[in-house]
């Protein structure tokens, strides 16, 4: 997808249009072309940030002196929006400015109240170059003509050529193929580029993306929508009723804290040496069954039709597995967040130490009903 305004890179844009078609083999998505696949059910805009979704593997982001037409709703150029989109997709984004408005971005930062339409037609131009370069720290090149970016591309372009090989080889090699085969999305690229922190990368990774798949199942939980039959329960089977369902739980707990500090860190590996790739994603993938039991636990108490002698604790347990639910949601961003940061400050030549990733858990409001069991054992005996 080339990803630029129009009328002032109009010969740019065709110039690279023709190389990335003709010379490469590539199928250019230039929205001027009538090749260019449109929705008529929805506006320009709309329609370029979904061909960045839908089609786009690679981002040329053209930066000129122009900030293009804006998204009312959010205030966005069009390149913008493709940038944010080609970003959120995952692929590899080349980011091309004018010379001329990195010449003065620096005098812009210390005067940003002056008057730079010689170079920009918006101040917003110079704000989306700081966001691509210093926020989010794309790479980045300057250029006068369109053959400084076929120059650059044609480089970039014979690199992601050797690194795909060189990850199919890798995917074809060892007992990891079939786990990796197994893979999609985020946990697909961890795997095959190994980047560093790639271990925790890939369990987190995992890990959200199979908690994600059970989001309509947690929505269920947290709106009290249940299916299947209720169960009647009456004072004198609630005891032993109630003790088989904390156990089960317990369960779960005990199950969940094997997997997240025990498992995990078997499969992470010792310091200085590769994690097991198949025990990560089997470590994940465990973990996110026990979420499923967890809220299917949650559904079941939900379907009691309780005596109103005990409806009050059977309420209360409907929240004890609120704790374990929140926790596994968490964990995975948790353990993004915690890798990213201490990469970062590697780079920046920091001394780091090593990360940690503990899964700590409970059953919140245990010791009250406890309590509440034992009035109950009362009560029958009396």
């Amino acid at each position: 997808m080339i990803s630029s305004t129009f009328f002032d890179l109009k010969q740019v844009r065709s110039d690279l249009a023709r190389f990335l078609g003709e010379q490469l083999g590539c199928i250019p998505l230039v929205s001027e072309w009538p090749s260019f696949p449109i929705d008529p059910d929805v506006n320009t805009i709309e329609n370029c940030r979904r061909r960045v979704e839908h089609e786009a593997d690679v981002l040329i982001l053209i930066i000129g002196g122009r900030y293009g037409s804006v998204d009312s709703t959010s205030s966005r150029s069009v390149t913008n929006i493709e940038y944010l989109t080609a970003r959120a997709k995952g692929i590899p984004v080349y980011v091309f400015v004018e010379r001329k408005v990195m010449s003065v971005l620096s005098v812009w930062r210390a005067n940003k109240t002056g008057d730079f339409s010689s170079v920009v037609d918006d101040h917003r131009v110079f704000d989306f170059v700081e966001e691509v370069r210093d926020l989010h720290k794309v790479w980045m090149r300057e250029f006068d003509l369109a053959n400084e970016i076929v120059e650059a591309l044609r480089a970039q372009f014979a690199y992601l050529t050797l690194q795909g090989a060189l990850l199919t080889q890798r995917a074809r090699d060892g007992r990891e193929y079939s786990t990796i085969r197994g893979l999609s999305g985020a946990p697909l690229r961890v795997a095959l580029e190994q980047p560093p922190g790639w271990e925790y990368k890939l369990f987190a990774e995992v890990l959200i993306q199979e908690v994600g798949a059970r989001r309509n199942l947690r929505e269920q939980l947290r709106l009290g929508i249940t299916h299947g039959p209720f169960e009647g329960l009456a004072m004198e089977d609630f005891h032993s009723w109630g003790k088989v369902r904390v156990e089960e739980l317990v369960r779960i707990l005990e199950a969940l804290k094997t997997l997240g500090n025990k498992e995990l860190k078997r499969a992470l590996g010792p310091m200085g040496e590769s994690g097991d790739i198949e025990h990560l994603v089997f470590t994940a993938r465990s973990i996110a069954d026990l979420y499923q039991e967890a809220i299917e636990w949650g559904l079941r108490i939900r379907r009691v039709v309780p005596k109103e002698d005990v409806n009050c604790v059977v309420r209360t347990m409907e929240g004890f597995a609120d704790d374990i639910l929140e926790k596994l949601e968490a964990f995975g961003p948790l353990v993004l967040q915690e890798i990213d940061s201490l990469v970062e400050a590697s780079r920046r030549g920091e001394l780091v130490g090593t990360g940690s990733v503990i899964l700590n858990l409970e059953l919140p409001g245990l010791d009250e009903f406890t309590k509440a069991m034992a009035q109950l054992r009362q009560k029958l005996s009396s």
